[in-house]
């Protein structure tokens, strides 16, 4: 995604989701009629807050044979990063990023501005029965020419498993092109696009979204306002030392036609 550091309360961006109509072909003397007019939308990212308070008393910080206090930090850095993975994903923007996957999603032939165009499996509950890879390659398709150049797949280890089980006509896998790559487990490319894994995406179950294909450079917007900052309160709550940390962060789509998911349905 694209990580936009802020200095203010909010990220403001203007989109345009209709260009201009009306035009004609005439003659000398025609008189074009009066056409419509670009229409824009304000999009507003607010971020919000991770907080965190642990404790931990004066003399194990003190007797302690390693630096727990960095330690805990650390742990703590930890956790906000697996809550921001699972929000943008999936987090509802109360407080936080909203997930690409938390907004309407429609069959991509019902594509409007504002929701998230799906291609469906072919089964109600996995893989189609019958070339399964076709699908994979409506989604591709299903974005439009000017975003596949940047585009990449996203989906958990466990539908990665499945999809490198998928064959082509001839036997063939889809995932890789060599041995060495079926051998080292290096990242591989699907119909020629990087696959990303994120542990927080869904698996393949019923009416899951369990892949997302786009340019998400284009398609997804990081907030950053402020990064973990720690601060350590030795009196508040003596013989314990509050660690009391926080982050500042948002996120959500920035581009609707720049991503595609893909959908475990028959349509």
């Amino acid at each position: 995604a694209r990580v936009i550091p802020i200095g203010s309360a909010s990220y403001k961006k203007l989109v345009k989701v209709t260009g201009t109509s009306g035009a004609s072909r005439g003659g000398e003397n025609t008189t074009p009629s009066n056409g419509t007019s670009p229409g824009w939308v304000e999009l507003e990212f607010k971020p919000g807050t991770y907080v965190s308070e642990q404790r931990i008393t004066s003399e194990a910080l003190e007797d302690a044979t390693q630096d727990i206090g960095a330690d805990l930090e650390l742990e703590i850095g930890i956790e906000f990063s697996e809550m921001e993975g699972s929000d943008f994903v999936s987090g509802d923007g109360l407080n936080g990023p909203r997930g690409f996957t938390d907004y309407t999603a429609v069959a991509n032939a019902s594509y409007a501005w504002g929701s998230v165009g799906y291609v469906a499996s072919g089964h109600a509950t996995s893989w189609a029965a019958s070339n399964p890879s076709d699908y994979l390659i409506d989604l591709v398709h299903s974005l439009k020419r000017q975003y596949r150049p940047g585009a990449a797949f996203v989906m958990n280890d466990a539908t990665l498993g499945s999809v490198r089980k998928l064959k082509d006509g001839q036997g063939n896998y889809l995932w890789g092109t060599t041995r060495e790559a079926f051998m080292t487990g290096a990242v591989g490319t699907l119909l020629g696009y990087p696959v990303v894994t994120d542990d927080f995406m869904a698996d393949i179950v019923a009416n899951a979204y369990p892949i997302a294909f786009g340019d998400w450079q284009q398609a997804y917007y990081v907030i950053e306002r402020k990064g973990v900052a720690v601060l350590r309160d030795p009196a508040g709550a003596f013989p314990h030392v509050r660690f009391l940390a926080r982050r500042r962060v948002g996120g959500g789509i920035a581009k609707f036609e720049a991503l595609k998911l893909f959908k475990i349905a028959t349509s």
